[in-house]
């Protein structure tokens, strides 16, 4: 009963992380709404009005008063005393269906607005009461690496919890989230993993030392908290790996399950790795996870160790016959998983093979069909298969057939042209049609445009098929005005999918006068992933360096920067853009300009200017923008120098970051 009440306990907590980080559908809609503001927005009577929000009877007002503030960024930072005063309000209010606080409102909304008001928060912290505390302590990570102004909180926080395991694992993951350098929290970590006789501690320690984003971790969406340290630290990548690999054997399923998901993430030991999750096989004990959808419930060790092996992509071919070995496993997911893998395995057709001639060769139909022309050579053997005396095994053999060979086998493709009726029947038959594209795109466009919202899965099946999908990407671009922001990434991601032929399309979408600053935030953010067919778009974005919308030319200004592209044409501009009203926009210029190198040494002289800003992300921005350009910011040596005795650790850590790189470079 007593392992019961503990895995509810890890559960319940879990779940609570997890909603505290989300964004609330509030703020989704927030998001949008900056994108469209102009400078007019962020005139001084505006703030002022809004500030009088801030003491209003009504709870949704004062919320959303912080709420507008924040979203004009550093320059609302004349009410974050007065938004202090409210992070205790516990009273609540209704919106869209859902009851919001007014303190934990502005508590995300004021670690949005950081760095400016993570120094006031940082002084403001012992006022607070100890729930207010642990509350910006979960939200803390949201201000990415400025966080670490509040480490000294967080560590004192831990240390004084000793008694209370409700809290005490999430500051552990917390403060391994937001440590700089790994140094304070790496230690703890491995010691808690090792020696803790708390399991949920365990299981954090765990997870804290997980390196990367990966795809089946069950515990959360965030990017692995312990990714700095290990970059740096090849002996400290050694250690963690190796606690992680006895934590396998640990008597608590939990931690079994969260040692091979970090485990995973460590490319140098993944050979390990293979040898201990493959034993976790076996392993049908469950344990309390957090889904995808935000639910908690119970998973079996043995899954969650599949889901591992999948990840080690070095090892595909020793993992596929792993797969293929397992006994027990549902013949559907075993299917899946050999599929997944025959994408990075060196010699697939010899285990399809095995499989294809074995007591169940269905399980080498979805594979092959990913393998298209390439698996020609096991055509024979389908052949045969198509006059099984199963039905589904004849009828897989003849659709795989008409995949992999379809001038042999034309039937298939004649099935393909029926019309099909439903969303979830055209995106199954596209994954078994790829090969077929000219005929299933046409099918999947018209179940996209019959959808307001842009269905996920059908963009994702044509992404799938690539640049003979391309005449899908207008739809996706144009779906980045409709304004779910929480899909954006997850589109920008599916575009690149479909190579660089995109890049003038979203040229077309950005020189359209009508488009929405939601779309042209998107489309600017997306364009320098697609590096060097990128640079045609150059002139198009320096124009937007011009744009009424403050957010746009910001973007903007972080794409020249990113592509680092055509200096003669860019960088000028940039210089422009270094006074721009919008402090924003100034460090996202100033940091871009710090990308260029030696051909920016015309601009370092507007740089040292900005150390002396007004702001404290522009001072940021510039102090870093000079730290990249060497040899020819010696000049600003002094003016670094005179910043070391900043009352902000952000800028002493920058300065001295700064004057580092600008030493050895030369």
């Amino acid at each position: 009963m007593k392992t019961s009440r503990n895995a509810i306990s890890v559960s319940v907590i879990a779940v609570i992380f997890v909603l505290l980080l989300l964004p609330t559908p509030a703020l989704w809609a927030v998001d949008d709404k900056a994108l469209e503001l102009t400078d007019a927005d962020y005139s001084k009577e505006r703030i002022a009005e809004l500030t009088l929000l801030l003491d209003a009877k009504s709870a949704q007002e004062r919320a959303e008063g912080a709420e507008k503030l924040c979203m004009l960024g550093a320059e609302a930072r004349v009410a974050i005393p007065k938004m202090l005063t409210l992070l205790n309000d516990q009273e609540g209010y209704v919106l869209y269906l859902n009851r919001f606080q007014v303190g934990k409102v502005v508590m995300q909304n004021l670690i949005e607005l950081s760095p400016e008001s993570l120094l006031p928060l940082q002084q403001r912290f012992p006022d607070l009461t100890k729930e207010t505390r642990l509350e910006l302590a979960l939200r803390i990570p949201k201000a990415g690496t400025n966080a670490r102004v509040m480490l000294p909180e967080l560590i004192q926080m831990f240390e004084s919890t000793k008694g209370d395991q409700s809290s005490r694992p999430l500051m552990l993951l917390m403060i391994a989230t937001i440590d700089p350098n790994g140094k304070q929290a790496f230690q703890r970590v491995l010691k808690v993993l090792k020696h803790d006789g708390n399991a949920s501690m365990r299981k954090y320690a765990a997870i804290s030392l997980s390196r990367a984003k990966s795809a089946r971790q069950v515990y959360w969406n965030q990017p692995g908290p312990a990714a700095r340290w290990f970059r740096e630290s090849p002996k400290d990548a050694i250690e963690a790996g190796d606690a992680l690999l006895v934590a396998l054997d640990d008597t608590e399923p939990d931690v079994r399950a969260a040692a091979a998901q970090s485990l995973v993430t460590y490319p140098e030991s993944e050979e390990r790795a293979m040898a201990g999750i493959s034993k976790l096989l076996g392993d049908e004990k469950s344990y309390s996870v957090m889904y995808s959808n935000h639910f908690g419930g119970a998973e079996l060790v043995s899954n969650t160790a599949r889901w591992c092996l999948l990840e080690l992509h070095s090892q595909a071919d020793r993992v596929l016959q792993i797969i293929i070995q397992q006994e027990g496993q549902h013949n559907a997911l075993k299917d899946r998983d050999i599929a997944e893998l025959i994408p990075y395995c060196q010699q697939p057709l010899e285990a399809l093979q095995t499989l294809l001639d074995g007591e169940h060769p269905e399980l080498t139909f979805r594979a092959l069909s990913q393998l298209g022309s390439g698996a020609t050579k096991l055509a024979a053997r389908l052949d045969r298969l198509t006059h099984h005396k199963n039905k589904m095994i004849a009828d897989g053999a003849k659709s795989t057939l008409g995949q992999i060979a379809p001038k042999q086998y034309p039937g298939f493709v004649d099935q393909l042209k029926k019309p099909v009726a439903k969303l979830d029947e055209a995106i199954s038959v596209a994954g078994f049609a790829r090969p077929n594209v000219s005929i299933e795109i046409p099918r999947l466009l018209n179940r996209i445009q019959d959808d307001y919202d842009l269905k996920m899965d059908v963009v994702k099946e044509l992404a799938a098929i690539g640049p003979e999908a391309i005449e899908a990407v207008p739809i996706i671009i144009d779906s980045f005005e409709t304004g779910f922001t929480f899909y954006v990434d997850n589109k920008q991601d599916l575009l690149l999918k479909f190579g660089p032929g995109v890049v003038p399309l979203i040229i077309t979408a950005l020189i359209s006068p009508e488009k929405k600053a939601t779309l042209r935030v998107a489309c600017l953010q997306v364009l320098p992933r697609f590096g060097e067919p990128a640079r045609e778009a150059v002139p198009i974005i320096v124009e937007h360096l011009k744009s009424k919308y403050p957010r746009v030319r910001q973007a903007a200004a972080r794409a020249l920067g990113l592509l680092a592209a055509v200096p003669d044409q860019t960088l000028p501009r940039l210089q422009q853009a270094l006074s721009d009203p919008r402090p924003f926009v100034r460090a996202a210029a100033a940091e871009s300009c710090g990308a260029f190198g030696l051909a920016a040494a015309p601009q370092v002289p507007d740089l040292i200017l900005l150390l002396s800003d007004e702001y404290l992300e522009v001072r940021l921005a510039a102090i870093s923008a000079l730290g990249k350009l060497g040899p020819i910011a010696i000049g600003a040596d002094a003016k670094i120098k005179a910043q070391l005795v900043d009352k902000d650790v952000l800028v002493r850590d920058a300065c001295k970051a700064a004057l580092l790189a600008i030493r050895k470079a030369n």
